[in-house]
């Protein structure tokens, strides 16, 4: 467990990081290509169809939760391309438009089945697997985890220099002979991933994601390769916090969601955040 939240955290804090340097903002998250949505799309369709047994279905539960979280990503970039028009450089705009509009669409589905649809033993299966009560360690957990770690995460090791690039106006980057638009891209897939593995096997702490890369980035510096030391080591302390305090609290039920004490946690840490950005991206 405790392995399986500290890769979590790496991945929630360094998609952060990444989102809030394409936008150049300290409230964007990684979630905004819509692959939250597409995990709890999946998540909900294996709970209807199998119902209790869903427990016992390891594989399957992971192949629908990446699976629909992936595709609806790709979905995604494909249809932001095809709408940028032929010829034209790649709009990441049009792709966070496209992502949120169906991100909605399916919450809703989510929602109206899940409240007036699903049968009540049926909602507490949904709602114990969304938000990871009980962290799985199986092997085919930590291989799923791997995988999309190592893929996510070597792009970024490997452009840790070109990052930097991100700070600066697109007409400046490429008198430097950087692809901007293939830089952002990279970028925003790779934090996409990241916080969809993260989401599938430590549920809702997104929150991590928006809070991390903030006070990293003022302890740390703006340097990207500094940014990201930064990212994991204060992610992997917080998150093992809360993870430890959702296993000290008595609750009802099989426990405390860690999404919820991370909610609790990070609140005051996002005000301070939102009141730093009334002064200006710093």
């Amino acid at each position: 467990m405790l392995g399986i939240t500290l890769i979590s955290a790496i991945l929630l804090s360094v998609a952060g990081m990444l989102y809030q340097n394409v936008f150049r903002n300290p409230i964007a998250g990684p979630g905004m290509l819509g692959v939250s949505s597409g995990v709890s799309l999946g998540m909900m369709l294996l709970v209807v169809l199998q119902g209790a047994s869903v427990y016992g279905l390891i594989v399957e539960h992971y192949l629908a939760c990446y699976g629909f979280g992936a595709a609806l990503l790709l979905f995604v970039i494909l249809a932001g391309r095809r709408l940028s028009g032929k010829g034209k450089s790649f709009d990441i705009v049009t792709i966070l438009l496209i992502g949120s509009i169906f991100s909605q669409l399916i919450g809703f589905i989510v929602s109206y089945v899940t409240l007036f649809v699903m049968e009540p033993d049926h909602y507490e299966i949904f709602f114990t697997l969304s938000q990871m009560l009980v962290v799985d360690v199986s092997v085919f957990s930590w291989i799923a985890l791997g995988v999309a770690f190592i893929a996510s995460i070597i792009p970024v090791w490997l452009l840790r220099f070109q990052f930097n690039a991100l700070a600066f106006d697109v007409a400046e980057v490429k008198l430097l002979g950087i692809n901007y638009t293939a830089l952002r891209t990279v970028a925003l897939v790779c934090g996409a991933i990241m916080i969809l593995a993260a989401q599938v096997h430590v549920g809702m702490v997104g929150m991590i994601s928006l809070i991390v890369p903030f006070f990293a980035r003022s302890w740390f510096g703006c340097e990207f390769r500094k940014q990201l030391i930064g990212n994991v080591c204060i992610s992997t302390i917080l998150l093992i916090i809360c993870r430890d305090i959702a296993d000290l609290i008595p609750f009802v039920g099989d426990g405390l969601a860690l999404g919820s004490v991370v909610s609790v946690v990070a609140l005051p840490l996002f005000l301070i955040i939102v009141i730093k950005q009334l002064r200006g991206w710093e």
